[in-house]
C-alpha cells in the first residue's frame, strides 16, 4: 500500500500583503496608463497644460492621482464663456482618458474630479 499525504501551511499575512502589493501595482500602472492618454488627448496651445500633467502618490490609501496642476484646466475640459460673450465648446480629455483607462483597466476605480476655479 502507498500512503501519501501533502500539507500545506498558509501564512494569511503574507498572502494579503502579495495581494496587496499585486493590487497597488495595479493601480500605479493604470495612473501611468491615464496619464500618458491624458497627455496624448490634452490640447498644445501654449504646453502649459500638458506641461503640468504628473501622476502623485494618494493620501492613505487612495493609490496615485493624475494631476493637471493649471488654473484653467477644468475650462478646457467642460467649456466656457469668453468675455466678449462667445463659447469656447469643450475637449473632454480627461474624462474620454479616464473611459479609455477603465475598459483597458476594468478592476481599477478610476475617478475624475474637476475643481473649478471661484468666480471673480
Amino acid at each position: 500500500m502507498f500512503r501519501m499525504t501533502v500539507t500545506s501551511t498558509f501564512d494569511e499575512a503574507k498572502t494579503r500583503a502579495i495581494v496587496r502589493a499585486r493590487r497597488l501595482a495595479d493601480v500605479r500602472r493604470a495612473a501611468e496608463h491615464l496619464e500618458a492618454r491624458v497627455r496624448a488627448r490634452a490640447p498644445r496651445d501654449t504646453g502649459r497644460l500638458v506641461a503640468s500633467i504628473r501622476v502623485v502618490p494618494g493620501s492613505g490609501d487612495e493609490g496615485w492621482r493624475v494631476v493637471v496642476a493649471v488654473p484653467y484646466a477644468g475650462f478646457v475640459e467642460f467649456g466656457h464663456r469668453t468675455p466678449a460673450g462667445g463659447f469656447v465648446p469643450p475637449n473632454p480629455y480627461l474624462r474620454e482618458s479616464a473611459a479609455e483607462t477603465r475598459r483597458a483597466f476594468p478592476g481599477v476605480k478610476i475617478v475624475v474630479l474637476a475643481r473649478m476655479p471661484a468666480r471673480r
